[in-house]
């Protein structure tokens, strides 16, 4: 606003969902964002009235928007945060309904606090920024017998959402897609207890040397890796071939691998310290998983067959 001496930028942010199996609603009541320049206090963005989200319906590229073009200060800020309500006293508000049951949800560090996106980004004088804050269910989403609920339903148990997010650049993101043989997912999803066709995992970015792929188990320095970046469920398009599509990945190296194993996000199956783990097998394939460099605005292809 140049009325006041404030240089200002337009601010696009939505909000989007890694695929996730056992749900079928998953509800995140979101009432504004925060923002935090770097230079200046904290602001924040009410919404006129708290807006809710079923995250099943937001994945693979689809995003609701939280800001569309929102007038904010150009410059520099250090994260962005999505406000929540997640009382599990309270009904109505976030909630996980699996197997036909709606249960209440919390989030560790209070029943009011927020997905943070902890990545700085720029917004430019008189240009549009846009971003999408990627939550990832299968690393966020707990259910677990010490989360009670005070409301009367699945046994008064909650499910704990944990706050990770990533910020992703639409300018500087590109996609994996690909397709899975039919073999391949009749010979691991034989005796699955997850429901076929599975799931391809994306790890990275990587420098150096390309690790292991591992289960989801939010071990710090897990000497075998670290847990993916964002996966996808395969799904079977309209000429019946199995297919996937992971969306919004910054450009760098990956490697992706493709499994039809349940992944229990608080179970480490390859961690050695981990007894809860000690009967969740994860079986990747291929075992060292396929190595793909992303490119902006680009979409890398990234195939699953069978091997000899």
């Amino acid at each position: 606003d140049a009325g006041n001496g404030i240089q200002t930028g337009y601010l696009s942010l939505g909000i989007e969902d890694a695929p996730v199996e056992a749900a079928d609603e998953i509800v995140l009541q979101v009432h504004g964002v925060e923002l935090k320049p770097k230079v200046g206090q904290a602001f924040y963005i009410e919404f006129a009235s708290p807006k809710l989200f079923d995250l099943v319906e937001l994945q693979d590229g689809q995003r609701a928007m939280l800001l569309d073009g929102e007038e904010v200060p150009a410059g520099e800020y250090l994260w962005a945060r999505v406000m929540t309500v997640a009382d599990s006293e309270v009904d109505g508000d976030s909630s996980v309904t699996a197997a036909g049951a709606q249960c209440e949800s919390r989030i560790p560090s209070g029943d009011e606090t927020a997905y943070e996106a902890a990545r700085g980004f720029t917004v430019g004088v008189g240009s549009t920024t846009d971003f999408t804050a990627k939550i990832d269910l299968p690393k966020t989403r707990h259910r677990r017998p010490d989360q009670s609920a005070g409301v009367d339903s699945c046994g008064r148990q909650a499910y704990l959402l944990k706050p990770l997010t990533r910020l992703v650049n639409h300018l500087e993101v590109g996609f994996v897609s690909g397709t899975v043989e039919p073999t391949l997912v009749s010979e691991q999803c034989a005796n699955s207890r997850r429901f076929k066709p599975g799931s391809v995992y994306l790890f990275g970015p990587y420098e150096t040397d390309v690790p292991m792929p591992v289960d989801y188990d939010g071990i710090a320095g897990d000497l075998r890796g670290g847990d993916a970046l964002a996966s996808a469920m395969v799904s079977v398009n309209e000429n019946t071939n199995y297919v996937y599509s992971i969306a919004w990945v910054p450009a760098g190296d990956y490697f992706v691998a493709y499994t039809c194993d349940p992944d229990q996000s608080y179970a480490a199956a390859n961690h050695a310290a981990s007894s809860a783990g000690a009967d969740e097998a994860v079986t990747f394939v291929p075992v060292t998983g396929l190595v793909r460099t992303v490119s902006a605005g680009q979409t890398t292809a990234a195939n699953f067959t069978l091997e000899p």
